[in-house]
């Protein structure tokens, strides 16, 4: 069941990969494992000027409805957290560490 899930939100990221030509890559942290309400979604575009056009713009709020249509209709009733951040954000303030940001959040 588990191993189930975990494809299920590999394949959920690919296709978001896919769809959004904007997002530079996504990742995924928490204890999910252990229960699905863990599960941590991030999205990362690759400029921090392009993180704050798409919240403008509305890119964000799509990217976080699909994830959590597909979420409640694929995978698990539970809803994961969706972040977004830029990579260059990430580059600058964490010397390109995401664990170290995931782990400060």
């Amino acid at each position: 069941m588990i191993i189930k899930k975990l494809l299920k939100i590999n394949q959920l990221l690919k296709t978001i990969r896919k769809q959004y030509k904007e997002i530079y890559k996504t990742d995924k942290y928490g204890a999910y494992l252990i229960d699905i309400k863990n599960l941590v979604i991030v999205i990362i575009f690759r400029k921090e000027e392009d993180y704050i056009l798409y919240i403008n713009n509305g890119l964000v709020n799509t990217i976080t409805n699909f994830i959590n249509q597909e979420f409640t209709e694929k995978i698990d009733g539970a809803l994961p957290h969706t972040i977004f951040i830029s990579d260059e954000y990430i580059q600058k303030n964490y010397n390109g560490n995401y664990w170290m940001y995931y782990k400060n959040l």
